[in-house]
């Protein structure tokens, strides 16, 4: 009864059908009778593990019997086929799901020992976990390519002991393992910490190991989810990116400035020019961006400042500028075709 009703509920509430039901029998205490009779199919043995911390299993050396079913027909054929799934099945399937990271022991301790330098501004009182740690899991999710503050978190979760070990976790006295930090610890040290000295610390870092900028880059502003402080700001974080690979070169958060007695938030056009001011060089490299971006100072600080190139978007909210790109494109090859400005390629 419970099967024929599991479908149309998980439907209901969650909006897709499960493929398979799954359920573990302990063979030295149960038979599985009631399984066998209605048709369920005996998968093997477990690896004779249980939970006995957050992401930590030991092994307990009582392997229990894993029982499947199937729910609709032809499941085990949609499981296995590399087409799409069916409608009903496809909500459930999650495309960007964290997935562990493979940072070393060493690229762990690296991290740690950058943030360990820097201050913490949170009272005593509310450091259950130490700063170093919880700014080195906010950079590894950013190279990790995490999206949100809720991917970082997850990703955190899914660290090894081994990593957080490494990345200046504490152990728990109950449990004798290392403990990842929740939502709310990463939350409030961003409300209190200095975004620009984070920034300084991973650039730093992620130059010493690289020794110079990758060739193609790109520089845009995304604001991150979840950090919304006391006066409604959220923290919007300007990056300079390896388009191939994603790895971060540079970064800036833009400021929250008084004045008088009111408080507003820069856009993202300053933080820009200052994120690209304070590098080092653009010796060799291509920076690439959008309209927002294609302005005078950005591309003289870009080529005559820094030593590099840039791609600039022209679109039609700059007309004197628009114009004067398609008439030149116009007089220099007569008779061609007329490029499309301001649309997407």
């Amino acid at each position: 009864m419970c099967l024929r009703r599991l479908s149309p509920d998980w439907w209901e509430r969650f909006g897709c059908a499960p493929l398979v039901a799954e359920t573990f029998v302990d063979p030295n205490l149960f038979q599985a009778t009631c399984y066998k009779a209605t048709n369920w199919t005996a998968l093997g043995l477990t690896a004779g593990s249980g939970r006995h911390a957050r992401d930590f299993y030991q092994k307990h050396g009582t392997p229990k019997t894993l029982w499947a079913k199937e729910l609709c027909k032809d499941a085990r054929r949609l499981l296995a086929d590399p087409a799409a799934l069916p409608s009903e099945q496809v909500q459930g399937v999650r495309p960007n799901a964290v997935r562990p990271s493979a940072a070393s022991f060493a690229t762990c301790s690296s991290l740690h020992e950058v943030f360990y330098r820097l201050p913490d501004p949170r009272a005593k009182s509310g450091r259950r976990y130490p700063q170093a740690l919880l700014l080195s899991i906010l950079a590894l999710g950013m190279l990790s390519g995490c999206r949100d503050l809720k991917a970082i978190v997850t990703l955190g979760q899914h660290l090894t002991q081994g990593q957080l070990r490494a990345l200046g976790g504490r152990k728990r006295p109950k449990t004798g393992c290392y403990e990842a930090p929740g939502y709310n610890a990463y939350y409030n040290l961003i409300r209190q910490m200095d975004a620009r000295a984070f920034d300084a610390a991973i650039t730093e870092w992620l130059n010493a190991r690289e020794g110079i900028l990758p060739r193609d880059l790109a520089i845009d502003g995304k604001v991150l989810r979840g950090t919304r402080d006391a006066k409604g700001f959220k923290l919007e974080l300007i990056a300079l990116v390896e388009n191939k690979t994603q790895r971060l070169v540079g970064q800036d958060a833009a400021e929250v400035l008084s004045e008088s007695d009111i408080d507003k938030q820069e856009g993202e056009l300053t933080a820009a020019r200052r994120l690209l001011r304070e590098l080092p060089t653009l010796e060799g490299a291509i920076v690439t961006a959008d309209a927002l971006h294609t302005v005078g100072d950005i591309a003289h600080t870009i080529v005559q400042d820094k030593g590099g190139d840039y791609i600039l978007a022209v679109k039609g909210n700059q007309p004197g500028l628009h114009k004067h790109v398609h008439d030149a494109f116009a007089s220099s090859h007569p008779g061609a075709p007329t490029p499309l400005f301001g649309k997407a390629p």
